[in-house]
């Protein structure tokens, strides 16, 4: 294949070397931000001057490798340029960090919510960050070569295919980041001293979709078009204006605190997750979920569920008296009623909080005063 000039390449070829640009210069954050999280943040270990060193270093080898993989495939697209993509791909996502991780003799211990080793974190990372290098990179690059000369609705045709298959790529690593701090919250239950390393988990993935955002930006602007498009269709069950924004940083971005919201005393919008961060910090509580509940009182106010996990050996009343006298009322008094229930679990077999169950609970809660009622 004869080399490509900026002059020479069609509008296709232009078109997937831009989607690839975002991809090319993004996807080494993903590599140094995993390295760092898997070595120092997921581990408990403190801040580390010379793991953050290897991070950088990992970063710029990432951004060579990246761009010069772009390359090739411009400017050879054979057998072996593509064997060279996928080479270079696996030293710099897989084998480099783990040399590099075990030259620098950190102590990584594992724990229940992050139970992997910090080797087993950066391969899982660096397959997940080599599959977007090949789909998002090497994929668009290598139809570049195929598209010489070719008739225009063939060449759109293609680049519709890709875009296509893309979104599916892009939105299957964001959820499974999104869900995944879902589902290793269930663990709090049996082991609450570990809630700091779930936070860590936590802005660590939270970060890493960004990235992955930033990096698939294209993609993703039509994928979150669909969505909002789909939203649209079904305004009936808006509760706000800001239900699509929500909705979207829900599915994409932090699950657990764009969840829920409600209106506070002060008129403005507040999230059931910070409420329930709070209650979380306190000795007595192993985990806790704030939801609005499907039933109202005789006012047509709003119930809202506080259903707390409490920790062994902690009493009802414990745990009760700590969330009254240290939780001020959160919510707008004229449109919500405050309440709630101790409870075993309220996660599923998935390990999913189930929320939508919880919001159909009418027995078994207590007033702010500490007084046992029913709402049914």
């Amino acid at each position: 294949m004869k080399l490509h000039s900026l002059l020479e390449v069609n509008n296709y070829q232009l078109f997937l070397c831009a989607i690839s640009g975002f991809a090319v210069l993004g996807y080494p954050l993903l590599l140094s931000e995993g390295y760092y999280s898997n070595l120092v943040k997921l581990r408990g270990n403190k801040e580390n001057k010379d793991v953050k060193t290897m991070s950088i270093v990992i970063l710029i080898g990432g951004e060579l490798v990246s761009i010069s993989n772009m390359l090739v495939l411009l400017n050879d697209l054979s057998y072996m340029g593509i064997l060279k993509l996928i080479i270079s791909t696996i030293m710099v996502c897989m084998i480099l960090p783990v040399l590099l991780g075990l030259s620098q003799k950190v102590k990584c211990e594992n724990s229940h919510v992050v139970p992997d080793t910090w080797i087993g974190g950066i391969l899982q990372d660096g397959f997940s960050d080599s599959l977007v290098q090949i789909l998002l990179v090497g994929v668009p690059c290598f139809y570049v070569g195929l598209l010489d000369n070719k008739a225009d609705i063939y060449g759109w045709t293609v680049i519709l295919g890709l875009v296509i298959s893309a979104m599916g790529v892009v939105g299957f690593f964001i959820n499974n980041n999104v869900k995944h701090v879902e589902r290793q919250r269930s663990v709090l239950k049996e082991y609450p001293a570990e809630r700091n390393v779930w936070i860590e988990l936590r802005k660590s993935l939270i970060k890493q979709n960004t990235i992955t955002i930033i990096m698939t930006l294209p993609y993703f602007f039509l994928r979150v078009l669909a969505d909002s498009a789909g939203m649209v269709l079904h305004k009936k069950d808006f509760d706000d204006d800001n239900r699509i924004y929500r909705q979207l940083m829900s599915k994409y971005i932090d699950m657990q605190r764009y969840r829920e919201s409600f209106e506070g005393e002060d008129g403005r919008r507040k999230y059931c997750f910070d409420v329930e961060k709070q209650i979380m910090e306190f000795d007595e509580i192993a985990d806790c979920t704030v939801t609005k509940l499907e039933k109202k009182d005789e006012k047509k106010r709003n119930y809202i569920g506080v259903f707390v996990i409490l920790k062994e050996n902690v009493s009802v009343d414990e745990a009760l008296d700590k969330i009254n006298k240290n939780v001020p009322s959160f919510a707008d008094s004229n449109k919500y009623v405050e309440v709630i229930k101790p409870v075993i679990n309220f996660y599923n077999e998935k390990g999913i909080r189930d929320v939508h169950c919880l919001k159909h609970e009418v027995n078994g809660f207590y007033d702010s005063e500490g007084k046992r009622i029913n709402i049914g």
